[in-house]
Formats: C-alpha cells, structure tokens, sequence
C-alpha cells in the first residue's frame, strides 16, 4: 500500500495553522480504511534563497551558518489517529516559530500500520516564514578603506521572491574587527 501526506499550500507564515491530510490506500486504489497512524511535526532551519538578482544575505549574520553546520531539528507537534472509510485523516496545528531566529522548514511525516502490522511511511516538507517580508543586504564593495564610504545595498522581497519596493527598513550596522595572533 502507499501513503501520502499532503498539505493545502507549499508555505505558512509564522502562527498560521497547517493542515495536512495524511492518506492511505491499496495500489490496486482501494482507501486503507481503520489503519493507524502516527505522525509528527519537526523543524529545522530555512535559508531564503528565492532571490535570484544578485547575492544578498537575507539572514542576522549570527544565524548564517558557513561551514559543516549541525542542523537541529525539533518537535513541534505529535499526535495519532485513524484513517476514515475513504482512507485519509486530517490533521492541522499551530505553525508557531517565535522562539526561532531564522525561517523554518517544517517536515510532516506520518507512519500509517495497515492490519498486518506493516508500517508505511512518508513525508512531506513546507517552509514556515517568520514574516511575509525578506530583507537582503550586501556590501557593495569587497573591501571598504579606512575613512572613505561603505556603500550597502538592500533589497525587500517576498517569501516567493518577488521584489516589494517602497519597503520601509531600519538598518543597525555595527563594527567587527579581526585580529590574528601568531602563537
């Protein structure tokens, strides 16, 4: 048999409730009516990368990750239930990421035990956005001389990756300084 776990649209902003409609049927088309099924939430970290136009980080630099990064995942939701007689189950909860400093992806998987005790699995993915609004900013110059001028460039987009001009932004720069040390 073969499952499929399905939401109604490819992404949520921060709060909004997800609904998804695990289903479950025979290959030869018939619904898996009374199987159970377990199922769970997980979140890990979204990089906005839907801004094709030039490089920007769209990201605190804090959050950006470089080189070989753990990413970590956490539950956000858990439950169990059956498939109805026409082989699905609905199931919806809070897509809340406050507490997170980057955008979430949001992996749904369901595990579906059909009467003989075989267990199925799938999954699908959805990206959870902390805002309906990206802010990009580069540095427009590789390298900027003591004294003379940064110049940064900023974008606004949307979680799609279409540009929203007239945007108002509030910028905070600050200073890192990189000392080597010869031991």
């Amino acid at each position: 048999y073969r499952v499929e776990v399905k939401t109604d649209r490819e992404d949520f902003l921060n709060g909004e409730t997800v609904k998804a409609q695990i289903e479950g049927a025979y290959y030869f088309g018939a619904p898996l009516n009374g199987a159970r099924v377990e199922w769970r939430a997980t979140t890990t970290e979204y990089y906005f990368n839907k801004f094709t136009d030039g490089w920007y980080n769209f990201t605190t630099e804090d959050a950006w990750c470089w080189w070989e990064c753990p990413r970590e995942t956490e539950m956000l939701a858990q439950g169990s239930g059956v498939l109805d007689a026409a082989g699905h189950l609905t199931i919806s909860f809070p897509a809340t990421i406050d507490e997170k400093p980057v955008s979430q992806v949001l992996t749904i998987e369901a595990d579906v035990t059909d009467p003989n005790n075989q267990v199925v699995s799938n999954r699908t993915e959805v990206a959870v956005h902390k805002a309906n609004v990206y802010i990009g900013v580069r540095s427009e110059d590789y390298v900027v001389t003591p004294g003379e001028s940064a110049r940064i460039g900023v974008v606004t987009v949307s979680p799609q990756g279409a540009v929203l001009p007239n945007t108002s932004v509030t910028l905070e720069l600050y200073s890192r300084e990189w000392n080597s040390i010869r031991k």
